[in-house]
């Protein structure tokens, strides 16, 4: 299988870039290929709502998700979304990446499989993590996605958390 992993953090240092190398460590491990992309490092403008994807097929913007994310996300097998929560919710670098979903359209999307991992300062029970996953379940849902796995992790245990991810993998 072949995985792309997108990682959502500011810091590329930070919680979010490890929890993705463990995930991807997991995957080499039974031999499957992976790439991991920082979504920070890329220019990825907000969708505008124009629907000109509806008219001609493709997003007119040009920036890296025409460039470089559709087409990786379309190839892959399985995308790994990996980043922080903000504000009870998924972080605005993974969103503007999610909310151009639309412009890659529902059939490019269907079968494929998506993992998600998200690291944030409260405890894994607290609502923010519910209502993330919540969320992701129901674009899978739409887009006929099958949704393998979600991981909530407190940065507090981070080591725990990166040893859940190595798993998540397997």
């Amino acid at each position: 299988m072949r995985y792309l992993a997108l990682e959502a953090s500011p810091n590329p240092n930070g919680a979010s870039s490890k929890l993705a190398k463990a995930f991807c460590d997991g995957l080499a491990s039974k031999g499957d290929s992976f790439e991991i992309l920082r979504l920070a490092d890329m220019k990825i403008e907000f969708c505008t709502g124009c629907l000109a994807c509806n008219k001609n097929g493709n997003c007119i913007q040009e920036d890296d998700m025409t460039r470089i994310l559709a087409p990786k996300t379309v190839e892959a097998d399985a995308i790994v979304l990996v980043g922080p929560v903000y504000w009870w919710g998924i972080g605005s670098i993974m969103k503007l990446y999610i909310d151009r979903f639309y412009a890659i359209g529902k059939k490019a999307f269907a079968g494929k499989s998506l993992y998600a991992i998200f690291v944030g300062a409260e405890g894994v029970e607290g609502i923010q993590y519910k209502l993330i996953k919540s969320q992701l379940e129901q674009i899978c849902k739409y887009l006929k996605i099958d949704f393998k796995g979600f991981l909530p992790v407190q940065e507090a245990k981070l080591e725990s958390g990166l040893e859940n991810a190595r798993a998540l993998a397997l």
